[in-house]
């Protein structure tokens, strides 16, 4: 009992300690989520991410959808990108593209932003299916598939609204291949680890595990 104490005490610190760091990780007004796509039966080869960033209990935030498709392999008529959407309310107001590639001007952006919506999903007509919550965004040009691409949308929801971090399972990714019709990836998102959190933790441990072997192994 004398050790156990003696560690107990030794360790009452470091934890406090690893308990600051996570609670000052975590931003008060600005939480940031991530949903992903990967290894779903209709994504391709490409992989997904949604980051969501913003107050939970508000209404505005900001979207950004990247799309990794270096492992796509084309088909005839699937060789383009040719509309994204994504869902995370029932209650979407307002959304807006603000880049396309991490750019806000130029053909290949405009081509994007003069053709985003809300309220509707994609089909086979790019974003014309129904729906509530949706925010779609089709490109009249067309972007080539392989490689890695980024949207980035300000929307704005109701109030309370926002379906994360609690109900992953109503989420929504999906983007269309074109320009031919029937190469569609629509899934739901599924949660992915914030590496700021992990690197926390990460060090956190490494804290105590010093203090561990310090106290536990002996000096020579």
């Amino acid at each position: 009992m004398g050790i156990i104490r003696k560690i107990g005490l030794k360790l009452g610190p470091c934890l406090a300690v690893l308990a600051m760091m996570l609670l000052l990780g975590t931003p008060a007004k600005a939480d940031t989520f991530q949903l992903g796509l990967s290894d779903c039966p209709n994504c391709f080869g490409s992989v997904y991410t949604l980051t969501i960033v913003g107050d939970p209990s508000g209404t505005d935030f900001t979207a950004t959808l990247t799309i990794d498709a270096t492992n796509y392999v084309p088909t005839a008529g699937h060789e383009y990108i040719t509309a994204v959407d994504f869902k995370v309310s029932n209650n979407v107001t307002s959304a807006t593209l603000t880049s396309f590639d991490g750019s806000s001007f130029g053909t290949d952006f405009d081509s994007w932003n003069g053709n985003t919506v809300i309220n509707q999903n994609i089909n086979n007509s790019g974003c014309a299916g129904g729906g509530s919550g949706y925010v779609c965004s089709e490109d009249s040009v067309s972007a080539p598939a392989n490689g890695i691409h980024t949207w980035t949308w300000e929307f704005t929801i109701d109030a309370g609204t926002l379906m994360l971090p609690d109900n992953y399972p109503d989420t929504h990714i999906g983007a269309k291949y074109g320009p031919d019709d029937g190469v569609i990836t629509s899934d739901g998102g599924t949660p992915v680890p914030e590496p700021a959190s992990l690197a926390l933790l990460g060090t956190g441990l490494v804290i105590i595990g010093g203090k561990l072997r310090k106290k536990l192994v002996p000096e020579k």
